[in-house]
């Protein structure tokens, strides 16, 4: 016998929800869960489900989105016929409550994920669990090692392969260092990148697994190969090509920039000590290396754009993909030195909440530019309505829906700054960096509520870079905004660490087995502690 615990009426995406948090949980034992099947047979009629993650990827830098150099071509043709979603925006800005939202359906502030409990807790039904409850076969294929048995995020996923570890791991691996140019400079990766008497607390010469988008693909494929044929899957793919330390392959940089942009890419140090030190207005930047970073990275969308191409042949050779649903989306973007800021921590800027989402079903998604705000939270719903799975109760609106409703957003965990830094500044005040933000998107306009009580208002159709402050000049709309966001807020279940069970035991990353620990610290998470 299961019970549904159901909060207040909720006011999320301006739907009256009877529950948006959920928990599912055995009345009799608490730290025992199952997920209940729901009775809708799966069937030839229920479509597969191919969810591709870019992860770190923002929206504006892709030619879908209207960015000016063709970073996404394979992307814009398949995008034809499909949902596009213009204002998609991620309910977290990194991977870990990113994620816990859209596979669980919830807010972050009631799925607890954070950087400081990296744990999704068992009671918590995600989408895989689901799917797998009402006869699908699930896999996930990931290069983030904060997606795993770790975080308990990919909870669900029958099979999982890691790019950091057997069976695929040497191919990983050795497609990384396939792309490493002899005389780059840019990237702790790179091969000609030295600390210069800073960063020496940065590891280097560490092997790295994360620009393997073509193992991907073939452990995916190899993964298809093997299962029945005839029954349904879903699955899940992380690339973590656009995360940092950034490689783009020497035709990505080719097929879009000049020579001269493709040797300032290679010379312009963008490592993680240079780029918060840029941060604490330690170092600058001229404008042609803030270009020269951007193209590195728009470098890597290309790659990824590529391999997901090649995914996509591969599904319409095996004669699939007209009956498979394919979401392309990122959990959250990157600050590319836009505010003063890079990375995506410490910020709830358009730069880390905006997020491309594309979603293909002709049989039964809508094709259409969608301009106004969603959330990618939704996609839980989403595709059970597309799949003709029931929904569990008390989910958001369905991203079907052609209604206009408010979005919201929060970073409720602020992470600390990174120990070589504060080694290296001793003067610094960190009292920035421990800010916690709440965010309101109503049409074009974006409300921020900092934890210090500081509000800023924007009208993102007439300032798309967040540079002039409404919030004096447009106060009704201001006050009005802030009271949904509060009415939001004491709406939604909130986490109740009380409710854990004893299987809830997050492990500390530098505590984790050696292979997992080596590609955190190679890619900036890890440095004497754990910091997403």
């Amino acid at each position: 016998m299961y019970q549904y615990t159901f909060p207040s009426i909720a006011i999320f995406l301006g739907v009256s929800v009877a529950l948006t948090g959920c928990s599912f949980f055995d009345a009799a034992d608490e730290s025992v869960r199952t997920v209940p099947s729901i009775e809708v047979p799966v069937g030839p009629t229920h479509p597969n489900v191919l969810v591709i993650m870019w992860d770190t990827t923002r929206a504006d830098r892709m030619s879908l989105y209207g960015h000016d150099r063709s970073t996404t071509p394979r992307l814009d043709a398949f995008a034809a016929d499909a949902a596009v979603f213009e204002q998609a925006i991620s309910p977290g800005m990194w991977t870990v409550p990113a994620h816990g939202s859209w596979f669980t359906g919830l807010p972050v502030a009631s799925h607890g994920a954070n950087a400081k409990w990296i744990w999704l807790d068992n009671r918590f039904v995600t989408l895989a669990e689901h799917f797998r409850a009402n006869g699908y076969d699930t896999y996930a294929y990931t290069s983030n090692p904060y997606l795993s048995e770790n975080s308990n995020i990919l909870q669900g996923f029958d099979t999982i392969d890691y790019a950091w570890k057997a069976p695929w791991a040497e191919k990983a691996a050795a497609a990384t260092q396939a792309k490493l140019i002899e005389g780059d400079k840019s990237a702790e990766l790179s091969p000609s990148w030295r600390p210069e008497g800073h960063g020496e607390g940065w590891p280097k010469h560490l092997t790295a697994y994360k620009d393997g988008g073509d193992v991907t693909r073939e452990a995916f494929s190899e993964w298809l190969d093997e299962r029945a044929p005839k029954k349904q899957w879903v699955a899940y793919l992380n690339f973590l090509e656009a995360h940092h330390p950034r490689v783009p392959s020497e035709e990505a940089r080719k097929r879009l920039h000049d020579d001269e942009m493709v040797e300032s890419g290679l010379s312009t140090d963008a490592s993680l000590f240079r780029t918060m030190s840029y941060m604490e207005g330690k170092v600058t930047y001229e404008p042609a290396e803030l270009d020269a970073i951007k193209g590195v990275y728009d470098a890597t969308i290309s790659d990824l754009d590529t391999v997901t191409g090649h995914i996509l042949d591969d599904l319409k050779e095996r004669g699939v993909l007209e009956d498979t649903i394919v979401v392309i989306v990122s959990d959250h973007g990157e600050h590319l030195g836009e505010h003063g800021l890079f990375d995506h921590r410490w910020s709830v800027y358009q730069e880390l909440l905006h997020v491309p989402l594309v979603i293909r079903y002709p049989k039964k998604m809508v094709a259409r530019r969608e301009a106004s705000p969603v959330s990618t939270q939704a996609l839980f719903p989403t595709l059970c309505e597309l799949a003709d799975v029931a929904c569990p109760p008390g989910l958001i609106r369905s991203l079907t829906s052609m209604a206009i409703e408010p979005v919201y957003a929060e970073l409720i965990q602020p992470t600390p700054r990174l120990p070589p830094i504060r080694a290296a500044y001793q003067d610094l005040d960190n009292g920035k960096w421990r800010w916690r933000y709440q965010v309101m998107f109503d049409r074009n306009y974006k409300l921020i509520r900092r934890s210090d009580g500081n509000l800023a208002l924007y009208d993102l159709r007439a300032d798309p870079t967040e540079s002039r402050d409404l919030a004096s000049s447009e106060a009704a709309r201001t006050k009005g905004m802030l009271q949904a966001t509060r009415d939001w807020q004491e709406g939604i279940r909130p986490y109740n660490p009380v409710e854990r069970s004893n299987s809830d035991k997050p492990k500390n990353a530098l505590k984790a087995d050696d292979e997992t620990r080596k590609q955190l610290e190679m890619l900036g998470y890890t440095r004497g502690e754990d910091s997403p």
